[in-house]
């Protein structure tokens, strides 16, 4: 403030030197009006009567001048320094946008490549896991089956039944583990219909968020609001079990009155779906992990699977998975998928129709199977079973004794393991295929996601994943001879 006062007063003082005025004058007794210019003789007399030096008057007159000049300079200058200033801080505040937008894709980038290494580990993990539980799971349902042969002890029986359960239910979670991490690829795709399958998990998971909920004392109440004409392209029973596992989720998270709304939305060429809830929310930390396999808050409730198992589902969706998350205020997850194009539907309706007609060849004759299985105990298991069906069983223990026998020999079913020494299960049936095109060949495997389809395609009609009952095999053989 100070600095301008003086700015003001030096302007002023230059302005009263050099303004030219009339002041009244005697000439012989008559007064008259005299122009007093700055530099005139008559200035200069009455700026001396005035106290002035008149051989000062110029020198000082050009001090104020120069004075008045850098003080107009500074005053621009500062002017333009003012304005320098408010577009660096514009520039500093697109930068620091441009800086958080960088740092948050970085880190969607980095939870991105963490769940790809996760889950690129977790396949191998649950490729020998499956292989370890699949003996399992056929001589439990052997015992299940024959319990009442071996033994009237009611304790056989709960120890059996025990078994039988536990090796089902650490299959469901291994397979749970597979659809998060790998796509599916070789399964047929079909049209969705994403509202109704929203309304019927609504309903299916009353029991949850009702119910269950209000024996916690909470009471929880479940809103939608759904555009017509949200179809995508992709699997029926994932996105149902990923809409269950976020209004779970969701439901979890609500510990007092609350709300869950599911919304679908069409934009362009998209679907978008939301699922809010005014639960507790999550951290910034927690938010980044929480679609990692195995990671949970619920202290020792669910096995962390739900959300990972979500993001599969998108990914595999070729859609995006967006959470926003605050703690005491809620969470939104908004996922994004493309809609299904009229090709696509085209396509899977051909698909639909050659499946129709494959059901209508069933069969529940006689049958003869050539078994190829590395593994002793599921090859002598899984033949007993097909042989207690009534069908006529081949084991060959490699893809090339397997490959050996069905040279000599005619088979109604080829069942075939993937990883084996020698040939493997993949070239065993392109060999197969080359010889006799129409062949029926069903194949094992570790993790049945794991092949692409067009490598599958015209040489597997159908695979199963690891570990298998015996009635999964007959059904497939069913659906496929």
């Amino acid at each position: 403030m100070k600095k301008r006062f003086k700015y003001i007063w030096s302007l002023f003082a230059v302005v009263w030197i050099l303004t030219p005025s009339f002041v009244l004058a005697q000439d012989g007794g008559n007064p008259q009006v005299v122009y007093v210019g700055p530099f005139t003789q008559t200035s200069f007399s009455l700026r001396s009567l005035l106290g002035f030096n008149p051989d000062e008057v110029i020198s000082n007159s050009i001090i104020v001048i120069l004075m008045g000049v850098i003080t107009v300079a500074t005053m621009r200058t500062n002017q333009r320094l003012k304005s320098s200033r408010r577009e660096l801080e514009k520039s500093n505040r697109r930068l620091q946008n441009a800086l958080e937008e960088l740092e948050s894709k970085e880190n969607q980038i980095i939870q991105q490549e963490r769940l790809r290494a996760l889950g690129e580990m977790a396949g191998g993990v649950a490729h020998d896991f499956n292989n370890a539980l699949q003996p399992i799971v056929l001589a439990a349902s052997v015992l299940n089956r024959r319990k009442a042969e071996l033994s009237d002890d009611p304790k056989i029986h709960e120890y059996i039944n025990v078994i039988n359960m536990a090796s089902r239910e650490a299959a469901g979670t291994v397979k749970r583990l597979v659809r998060f991490f790998k796509p599916g690829k070789n399964r047929t795709r079909e049209i969705v219909d994403v509202n109704g399958i929203i309304e019927e998990v609504v309903r299916l998971t009353s029991p949850k968020w009702r119910e269950e909920a209000r024996d916690r004392g909470v009471m929880i109440e479940v809103e939608t609001e759904l555009q017509d004409g949200c179809l995508i392209c992709g699997y029926g029973d994932e996105f149902r079990e990923m809409m269950v596992n976020l209004i779970f989720n969701a439901a979890d998270a609500i510990v007092r009155e609350g709300k869950i709304f599911v919304k679908t939305v069409l934009e362009s060429t998209n679907v978008l779906l939301t699922v809010s809830d005014n639960g507790v929310g999550m951290s910034s930390k927690v938010s980044e992990r929480c679609l990692e396999p195995f990671f949970t808050t619920k202290t020792g409730r669910g096995t962390g699977l739900g959300l990972s198992i979500v993001y599969g589902v998108v990914r595999r969706l070729k859609g995006g998975i967006y959470i926003d998350s605050k703690l005491d205020e809620g969470t939104t997850f908004t996922i994004c998928i493309p809609l299904a194009h009229g090709d696509e539907k085209e396509e899977l309706d051909k698909v639909e129709r050659k499946r129709g007609r494959l059901r209508k060849k069933a069969n529940d004759g006689d049958l003869k199977f050539l078994l190829a299985e590395d593994n002793a105990a599921i090859r002598s298991l899984l033949a007993d079973e097909l042989r207690q069906q009534g069908h006529e069983v081949v084991l060959a223990a490699s893809g090339d004794q397997a490959w050996d026998i069905y040279k000599k020999n005619k088979f109604d079913v080829i069942l075939t393991d993937q990883s084996m020494p020698g040939l493997s299960g993949k070239q065993l049936a392109r060999l197969i295929r080359e010889k006799t095109p129409k062949k029926t060949i069903i194949m094992l495997t570790g993790f049945d996601t794991a092949m692409k389809s067009a490598e599958l395609e015209g040489l597997i009609d159908a695979v199963l994943s690891k570990p298998v009952s015996i009635e999964d095999v007959m059904d497939v053989v069913r659906n496929v001879v």
